[in-house]
């Protein structure tokens, strides 16, 4: 049987996220990845993102068919969030915690990033993976919070600039915490 989940501070080496759930062949998808990585060893470098309960559900029936246990992060669009009086989406932290025994992590929209999220994540002992983060202030509000990863489709660039950061941190020590993109 597989063991138990990694600690919930490890952040794995590579996240997947196997779109298109409402396709019929979605669950035979399911199978064949999971059937992979149980045959690959490399359950312990990886996470995978589902979408709601249903999404959850279907990714940890695959894992027990297979033998295998990969974390889960949760997705957590900001297309449909709660909106603040300026506009800026936010994250329903009430269902976070509804949700919480669902998942391993959370995949974040980088738009509902602010420092409540963060504590949220934290309270739960769940990272948290941001996406998109491929500008500066996006990567800095990740960064400054202290976001456990980023996805971006400039890594190149982003390594560049978190090298960048860390040396200047080493030199003239943290920065503080501000809040994020949203707020």
């Amino acid at each position: 049987p597989p063991g138990p989940p990694p600690p919930a501070a490890t952040q794995p080496a590579t996240t997947l996220e196997l779109k298109y759930h409402t396709r019929p062949e979605w669950p035979a998808m399911l199978a064949a990845l999971y059937g992979a990585v149980a045959r690959s060893g490399l359950a312990d470098q990886l996470g995978v993102v589902a979408e709601g309960r249903a999404g959850a559900a279907a990714h940890r029936a695959a894992q027990r068919a297979a033998k295998t246990r990969v974390p889960i992060f949760g997705l957590l669009r900001d297309v449909g969030a709660r909106r603040d009086s300026a506009g800026r989406p936010h994250a329903d932290l009430s269902a976070l915690d509804a949700d919480a025994a669902l998942y391993d992590g959370w995949s974040v929209s980088v738009k509902l990033l602010d420092s409540d999220l963060v504590a949220a994540g934290g309270a739960h002992a769940k990272p948290l993976s941001v996406w998109v983060a491929d500008g500066e202030a996006e990567l800095e509000a990740a960064w400054r919070l202290g976001v456990e990863s980023v996805i971006t489709n400039r890594p190149r660039w982003a390594s560049g600039v978190m090298a960048r950061w860390r040396r200047q941190c080493e030199r003239d020590g943290p920065w503080p915490q501000q809040p994020g993109p949203g707020g």
